[in-house]
């Protein structure tokens, strides 16, 4: 954007109301359009403060998980949002959604900030991001070594009794070539968990002797 252009949109963005740039905040928000977001915040703070009602909207706050590129996120991270809340109806959480809409940029910046986001935390179906991004949408495969690179729970079950491994996908070769690496990942993370189980035992025992 020219300069010229610049301070013509500006002027433009002074033209409107509080309501109108918060309607215009959430189509940048869709539209992923951290430029337009950078002038309404110099036109008015207040909009997008950490404690307006904009912030505190889940809507808003989902949107940018479901929609944005990471530099969007980071844009709003940086602004001290709370991207760990909880969607009410559905109890999804952002890891969730860039699950289901196939966001991997936001969900490479999840995933990066391990302190912050536990892929294992699951919604009201008991479904982790996991499960989700094999039910849902594009980039399965991407979705899936993306969220293995964190400690992700193989083993956790959703409301139909089925771990990961178990969901059944469209009969595409890549997708039988995803269940089976997902299936071989399962097995080795429960014998790792047996084993530590009798481990511990061994443990017991040798505590109780002593």
């Amino acid at each position: 954007m020219s300069k010229k252009e610049d301070t013509t949109l500006q002027q433009q963005l002074k033209n409107l109301s509080q309501n109108e740039l918060i309607d215009l905040t959430k189509i940048a928000i869709k539209s992923d359009n951290v430029v337009l977001l950078k002038l309404i915040d110099k036109q008015k703070k207040s909009i997008m403060q950490t404690n307006s009602p904009f912030a505190n909207n889940s809507e808003n706050i989902f949107n940018i998980c479901k929609y944005g590129s990471s530099d969007l996120f980071n844009y709003f991270s940086d602004k001290k949002y709370d991207f760990s809340i909880k969607d009410t109806a559905t109890g999804n959480k952002c890891q969730h959604f860039a699950s289901i809409y196939g966001n991997l940029q936001v969900l490479n910046e999840l995933i990066k900030r391990k302190n912050i986001f536990n892929m294992n935390d699951q919604n009201n179906k008991q479904e982790t991001a996991l499960h989700v991004a094999l039910k849902y949408g594009q980039y399965r495969y991407e979705k899936t070594t993306m969220l293995l690179t964190r400690f992700t729970d193989l083993t956790l079950k959703d409301s139909e009794l089925k771990e990961p491994h178990r969901i059944r996908m469209k009969n595409f070769k890549q997708n039988v070539r995803l269940s089976e690496f997902l299936h071989q990942k399962y097995i080795k993370q429960k014998q790792r968990q047996q084993n530590q189980f009798f481990q511990q035992l061994d443990q017991n025992e040798s505590n109780q002797k002593q």
